[in-house]
């Protein structure tokens, strides 16, 4: 019984670190694509960059942070209020 216990609970482990190594994979790619954005929009002229950065989409992926760095924006409402919050905030 207890080598049962003992496999099942390497299992879960092992389980429990594919997970997170997915989860870090996500983060890295969400601040690529947030980085991508940033310099995409930065390329465009003024009144093209303000049609877009007032999406509030746009708003949203720009102001999306990973809650474990304490931004408490890891959630779609807290990103946009946080936008509509301070909208001349950049990122």
């Amino acid at each position: 019984m207890h080598i049962i216990i003992k496999m099942k609970e390497k299992q879960l482990l092992f389980e429990v670190k594919k997970k997170q190594d997915k989860i870090n994979d996500l983060l890295v790619l969400i601040d690529t694509l947030q980085t991508n954005l940033r310099s995409a929009v930065s390329c465009l002229d003024e009144k093209s960059k303000n049609q877009i950065t007032g999406v509030r989409s746009y708003q949203w992926c720009i102001n999306w942070r990973d809650d474990s760095e304490g931004s408490g924006y890891s959630t779609i409402e807290g990103a946009i209020r946080q936008s509509t919050d301070n909208p001349e905030k950049k990122t």
